[in-house]
């Protein structure tokens, strides 16, 4: 009988690098996607073939890392976990739970159920209850500051760090040549020259006078293009109800001030952070220079920590 033996390749001018380890990703990230390339090597070496050639080819993985900036202690975690990893396939298969190498059609319907439940349901792996994402930070700081947090609590939260912007980001402009301002003669944000989208859904922002100091801070689930509308509208035919004007009674003798619109953040579908964020910059300014209304039934009250010295 004829047997097929087929070992891990790659093409002589493919790329001898992986991922950064000074990317923007997670250390978490980083070994998972790595651990999940050494795998692939091992999983692509038919198992007759003597272990020399596996470890052969988990070695130039290894050189890969190290050429990418990985330190021995990050690749000998990446390389172990792979290999217990195929070791727990190996004995998958060997139970008749899963084929090594699983055809297209096997068990389609338990796997369909399987990836439903994944996709609502992925953080409660492990008894989880409930997920928070923070922001990347280095070594993971804050993620790991939570982490400890909540087990000392004894509360079952998953914590998952946010990927922080690479330097394409940072340094790339998609569109270099987008002008500046909007074609609108009724744009709020580009007439009165503020910066900030005023396209971009879900965002907080504020309108300057421009004959004072004095700031108005909001948050629209819409765009700042719409919301400046409806802020020049009441100005005109509802003055009663706008801030602006009465900003204009109270300081300026009911005399018509210049305003300045800008956009200070986007928040896109998260309305609980947008929210929060308007709370935040409206307890930033102090309460001689703010424009806004009753403010204790439009922004949360965020309760603060105050150490006292005895």
């Amino acid at each position: 009988m004829s047997i097929i033996l087929y070992e891990f390749y790659t093409k002589e001018v493919s790329s001898k690098a992986v991922i950064n380890a000074r990317s923007a990703l997670s250390e978490k990230m980083k070994r998972t996607v790595l651990t999940q390339e050494v795998l692939s090597v091992l999983m692509n070496t038919s198992l007759p073939l003597p272990w020399s050639h596996v470890v052969s080819k988990v070695e130039e993985m290894v050189l890969r890392m190290q050429f990418s900036g990985y330190n021995k202690r990050f690749r000998y975690h990446v390389v172990d976990s792979a290999i217990k990893a195929y070791k727990v396939r190996q004995e998958a298969e060997r139970d008749g739970e899963r084929p090594l190498h699983r055809p297209k059609g096997w068990s389609t319907e338990e796997r369909e159920k399987q990836r439903a439940m994944k996709k609502d349901h992925w953080y409660k792996k492990g008894g989880a209850e409930a997920v928070i994402f923070v922001p990347a930070t280095l070594f993971s700081q804050l993620q790991k500051s939570y982490m400890e947090q909540i087990k000392n609590q004894e509360f079952k939260i998953k914590v998952i760090e946010k990927s922080g912007k690479t330097l394409k980001q940072i340094l790339q402009r998609s569109d270099p040549f987008r002008p500046r301002k909007c074609a609108r003669d009724n744009c709020f944000v580009c007439q009165s020259n503020g910066r900030g989208p005023c396209t971009r859904h879900g965002v907080t922002y504020d309108i300057k006078c421009q004959g004072c100091e004095s700031v108005y801070v909001g948050e629209t689930a819409r765009n700042a293009y719409t919301r400046g509308n409806e802020h020049m509208e009441c100005m005109k035919k509802d003055r009663e109800r706008s801030a602006l004007w009465k900003h204009c009674v109270e300081k300026h003798d009911a005399e018509q001030q210049d305003f300045k619109m800008s956009v200070i953040g986007v928040y896109d579908n998260d309305a609980m952070l947008r929210q929060l964020a308007e709370s935040v910059r409206i307890n930033k300014i102090s309460g001689e220079l703010l424009m806004n209304s009753k403010k204790e039934w439009i922004f949360f009250n965020l309760p603060r920590a105050v150490i006292e010295e005895t």
